[in-house]
């Protein structure tokens, strides 16, 4: 049994797991510190109040209404994602954002964008309208959390508009989808997680590497600790690719505004 299913006999009519304990039940992104917190969040609705227990953080809703996910009461996909507003940050709430809107590889989209929409337009004055509203804006099709913060990134400091998972015909036949890609310059930039040092994918990447360079492209590989600890060092990086191309940047890049992203 899990720690979630062990707090169900203490929940009341109206109770449902919220936050980050929902965000998890859901399979959305959050940063570590939120998955290795060990409290629970329940919202409860507000005649009955928020739960008083050890070990768990209780918030009170008006609405009633809540999703079941196998026996486990949670809020359903939107209201989880409005009750994540004002504890995290932009760049982790546009994260959550891409995963509702747009799935995964694997998974599909959650909600569709006029969910969000009407949610809001329903309650303008809600807490964290405005952030939400702005995770919306920024949103786009990244497929996981540092593929978003690796968008953003590069987003925010300046560089010209890029295509996300976007398919690429590759002279090798493959249909191929970079995380970032100028196309037009034939420049990618991928994301190469912890996944990537397992020996068939080592393998594997080693392959799509060399049908990309078959075809003249230019990748930049970016790993977790570069995305994490020297995000700059990035921007630089992807700056020099497309100067290799001759492509003029549009704007100042501002190498000194780069975001300290949280793991």
């Amino acid at each position: 049994m899990t720690v979630v299913e062990a707090l169900l006999p203490a929940f009341r009519p109206g109770d449902a797991y919220s936050g980050p304990t929902a965000a998890q039940l859901w399979e959305l992104p959050l940063p570590r510190r939120r998955t290795d917190d060990p409290r629970l969040h329940v919202s409860s609705v507000t005649p009955t109040g928020p739960m008083r227990r050890r070990g768990v953080v209780g918030t009170s809703r008006t609405d009633p209404g809540h999703a079941v996910l196998g026996t486990v009461p949670v809020l359903a996909p939107v209201a989880t994602w409005a009750s994540l507003a004002g504890s995290m940050s932009i760049e982790d709430l546009v994260a959550v954002t891409d995963r509702l809107l747009f799935g995964t590889r694997t998974s599909p989209p959650l909600v569709a964008r006029t969910d969000l929409t009407a949610f809001l337009d329903a309650a303008p004055g809600r807490r964290g309208a405005r952030d939400l509203r702005m995770a919306m804006e920024l949103s786009d099709r990244a497929w996981s959390r540092p593929e978003t913060l690796l968008r953003l990134l590069l987003r925010g400091a300046g560089l010209p508009p890029f295509a996300v998972n976007e398919p690429i015909a590759l002279s090798s036949g493959r249909l191929r989808y970079p995380d970032l890609a100028w196309p037009e310059l034939l420049i990618a930039v991928e994301y190469d997680g912890r996944g990537h040092d397992a020996p068939d994918q080592v393998a594997a990447d080693a392959a799509r590497r060399e049908e990309f360079a078959d075809d003249g492209w230019l990748t930049v590989h970016v790993r977790a600790r570069e995305l994490f600890s020297t995000p700059s060092e990035i921007v630089a990086r992807v700056v020099r690719r497309r100067a290799q191309r001759g492509a003029p940047l549009g704007r100042t890049i501002e190498m000194t505004k780069t975001p300290c992203f949280e793991p």
